[in-house]
C-alpha cells in the first residue's frame, strides 16, 4: 500500500508539475506574443508606411516638376521683356531717324 500510495504520490507530482510548467509556457508565450504584438504596432505607428513614402515622395516630384515649371516661366517671361524693351528702342531709333530726315528735308526746301 505505501508503494502503491508512493507511485500515486510520485505520478502526481510529476502530473502537476508538467501541467504547472504548461501553463508558464502558456502564459509566457502569450504574454511574449502580446508584447511582440504590442512592439511591432508600436514600431509600425512610427514608421511611415509604404504608401505615405510614396506619396510623399509623389508630393516632392510634384513640387520639383512646379518650381521648374515656375522658373522656366519666369526665363521666358524674362525673354519676353527684353524683346519687347529692343522692339521699343528700335521703334524710337526709327522715330528719330525719321525727324532727323524730316528736318533735313525741311532745312534744304527752305
Amino acid at each position: 500500500m505505501s508503494t502503491s500510495l508512493f507511485q500515486f504520490y510520485q505520478s502526481s507530482l510529476i502530473f502537476w508539475s508538467h501541467l504547472i510548467h504548461l501553463v508558464l509556457q502558456f502564459i509566457q508565450t502569450n504574454c511574449w506574443n502580446h508584447i511582440t504584438q504590442k512592439k511591432q504596432q508600436q514600431e509600425e505607428l512610427n514608421e511611415p508606411c509604404a504608401i505615405s513614402k510614396t506619396m510623399d515622395a509623389f508630393v516632392e516630384e510634384q513640387q520639383k516638376r512646379v518650381q521648374r515649371k515656375a522658373q522656366e516661366y519666369a526665363k521666358v517671361e524674362l525673354l519676353h521683356r527684353l524683346l519687347v524693351q529692343q522692339q521699343l528702342q528700335e521703334l524710337e531709333q526709327r522715330r528719330l531717324i525719321r525727324l532727323a530726315l524730316a528736318r533735313r528735308r525741311l532745312d534744304y526746301s527752305n
